[in-house]
């Protein structure tokens, strides 16, 4: 690869593989970190020598401490979701429905939040702020019901719903989501709440609203059929 030219000086080309290679470290050394001491373990030298990196490189990568908060909430977030998802996709695409496999799902949910406990918390306290933080965990939420809406449709399509009850479902998502994110605001600040009977009461509580709203939205849709 021919290097650069720039008002007559040479200029190495970048190296973005390498520097991609190394904010992941920088994040993984963050999260891992965060695993096992807490948000207040996160400062530049911490980090970067878990990394096996020099200190100038966490500057390299992040404005600052805050910012590089913001990375490791989406990673776990982001982590979290995909890992979830598979697991209520396979309760609800189950015939018929798994209600044990989503209470499971759930009690890795909430083991997750007390894993991280410190991060919740922060994630609790930011949530509507408008600084990074706050926008990735409202952006986290906004991905987490995009996802239930897809679920819960691949369900209703299966109990005869139609394209007029899409809208519907995607409230239907955001009742559950949040019915959710009060459990878990729950059990991260609870201390010793019990997270099996936890996940069972949400699951329980969540299929029967779904239940519910299926039987009223088809009941409408047959009605207004025959009409």
């Amino acid at each position: 690869m021919e290097s650069q030219k720039t008002n007559g000086s040479t200029r190495r080309p970048r190296r973005d593989g390498r520097r991609d290679r190394n904010r992941e470290r920088l994040v993984t050394a963050a999260v891992e970190l965060v695993l096992q001491e807490g948000l207040a373990a996160l400062t530049p030298t911490r980090i970067t020598e878990l990394a096996g990196l020099h200190k100038p490189a966490f500057y390299a990568h992040f404005k600052d401490v805050s910012d590089c908060v913001a990375q490791v909430v989406q990673h776990i977030g982001t982590t979290t979701l995909t890992t979830e998802l598979q697991m209520h996709r396979e309760a609800l695409r189950a015939v018929p429905y798994d209600l044990a496999a989503e209470q499971r799902a759930l009690e890795a949910t909430f083991r997750h939040a007390v894993a991280y406990r410190s991060t919740y918390q922060l994630m609790i306290r930011q949530r509507f702020d408008s600084g990074p933080i706050g926008t990735v965990v409202r952006t986290n939420i906004a991905t987490a019901v995009a996802d239930m809406t897809e679920l819960l449709w691949e369900l209703g399509l299966r109990h005869g719903l139609g394209a007029q009850h899409l809208k519907e479902v995607a409230t239907l998502a955001e009742v559950l989501t949040d019915h959710t994110l009060v459990a878990i605001v729950r059990v991260v600040e609870g201390g010793k709440t019990d997270i099996v009977a936890e996940a069972a009461m949400l699951a329980r509580c969540n299929d029967a609203i779904v239940t519910a709203e299926f039987k009223r939205m088809f009941t409408e849709a047959r009605a207004s059929t025959r009409a």
